[in-house]
């Protein structure tokens, strides 16, 4: 079964003189299309909906007639946690494998987990992912509890997604190398990319790491 909108009252304007309707799957005139092979997201029931001549009985509609928009729009405050819990997943996922995968992958003689640079990258996607994930289970705990959550599922929604971008952004660039870079890679010129650690931002660190070994405890 299905909830589906329409408009019913074609002179109104806006968001006006839209109706919900409870509609089964196997109603005449009603097709469900085949499910989207999508790159992400897999979990979320993606198809399109045909209706040809498709009728519906009276006791179908949902609430009250012409008044089905602002029941669509508490449908969506639900819909937001749910997507927000799909996006924390794929930036968990994310995470879970540059942490071994980091400690794994050696550069100029040590694991590049060691680089400062790739420690502050992991530890921004286990901050930012941690957040996201205590801002879904608050708008869901206010759910479960009858509560209004308009405003806290919007946001669970909007930084989970923002976050996730990010992380998985962060997990192929700086951690995963290019295919042509890897193949021509030399230790003069090996690059992981623009925003991760070079063999002269190493050299660098080093020569800090030796300065700051050597100085006095008075000059820090």
């Amino acid at each position: 079964m299905l909830v589906i909108t329409a408009k019913t009252e074609r002179t109104a304007s806006g968001s006006r003189g839209i109706s919900a309707f409870l509609v089964e799957t196997d109603a005449p005139g009603f097709e469900l299309g085949k499910k989207e092979d999508k790159l992400g997201l897999r979990a979320s029931d993606t198809r399109a909906l045909s209706f040809q001549d498709c009728r519906i009985p009276k006791d179908a509609l949902l609430g009250e007639l012409h008044r089905g928009f602002p029941l669509f729009m508490k449908t969506l405050d639900g819909g937001r946690i749910s997507i927000a819990a799909l996006a924390l997943g794929i930036g968990q996922s994310a995470l879970d494998a540059a942490v071994p995968y980091s400690m794994q992958r050696r550069q100029f003689g040590q694991p590049i987990c060691e680089f400062e640079m790739i420690q502050s990258h992991l530890a921004e996607m286990q901050t930012e992912i941690t957040a996201a994930r205590h801002l879904t289970y608050h708008a869901a705990r206010l759910k479960d509890a009858g509560r209004r959550h308009t405003l806290e599922s919007a946001m669970a929604k909007y930084y989970a997604a923002t976050v996730t971008m990010k992380a998985t952004t962060l997990a192929r660039r700086p951690l995963w190398p290019s295919r042509s870079s890897a193949a021509t890679a030399t230790p003069r010129t090996t690059r992981w990319s623009a925003t991760s650690a070079t063999p002269s931002c190493a050299r660098s660190a080093r020569a800090r790491a030796r300065s700051r070994r050597s100085s006095s405890p008075g000059s820090w």
